[in-house]
């Protein structure tokens, strides 16, 4: 499902125009953002959870050169989904 699709479902389902479906996504990626950025946890009942993790610096080995090179820590954003989500079967 596209971004076009999805919020056009969002539409049919809140009554919402497309226009403030955008609006409420865009609020929600920049708050999501946010707290991130302020180390919190963001939790959406029934879908999961967001937090910041860290990666830590490593030695990283080219094979191709032979030579090893060091990559530097770094943060990214995890989702840990809740317990609905995860009942799903894999294919």
């Amino acid at each position: 499902m596209d971004s076009n699709a999805f919020t056009q479902r969002l539409c049919q389902r809140t009554g919402m125009t497309p226009e403030q479906v955008t609006a409420m996504q865009e609020a929600l990626a920049d708050l999501v953002i946010e707290q991130a950025i302020e180390r919190n946890t963001i939790s959406l009942q029934g879908f999961g959870q967001f937090a910041l993790k860290e990666r830590l610096p490593r030695e990283m080995f080219n094979p191709s050169t032979g030579e090893f090179r060091h990559v530097p820590g770094s943060y990214a954003l995890g989702f840990r989904p809740s317990k609905a989500l995860k009942l799903f079967p894999t294919a």
